[in-house]
């Protein structure tokens, strides 16, 4: 799976280093093809290892019924339990068990303990 737009390479300035692409992406000048989650992730952290299909759905389908913020200051304000601990949001909605599972990381599980909003 190409984690770059179509004739994309690292080397392109835009996707060069960490501090080009976050300007990129703020600046909404990212290829559609280059802002993918897992490109982000893999990409961006350098540990394609430690993508979790279910964690990422879970905290996309969490931010979306929190509503819309109108910014990133605002988010990190309103969200902030989401950015400093995630796992203890997802304890909410998921056991233990269940999140670490080579299953929930492979394809989204379902929550155990409660549904997510």
């Amino acid at each position: 799976m190409a984690l770059l737009p179509k004739g994309a390479t690292m080397s392109d300035p835009v996707m060069s280093s960490n501090d080009s692409f976050l300007a990129a992406f703020m600046d909404a000048r990212l290829a559609p093809g280059a802002f993918t989650h897992r490109a982000i992730l893999t990409q961006r952290c350098g540990a394609p290892e430690k993508f979790h299909r279910t964690v990422t759905e879970a905290f996309v389908r969490l931010i979306a019924g929190r509503g819309r913020a109108p910014s990133w200051e605002a988010f990190a304000e309103v969200d902030i339990d989401l950015l400093l601990d995630g796992r203890r949001v997802l304890a909410r909605y998921y056991s233990d068990a269940l999140l670490d599972s080579k299953a929930a990381r492979e394809r989204f599980a379902p929550p155990d303990v409660e549904p997510l909003p």
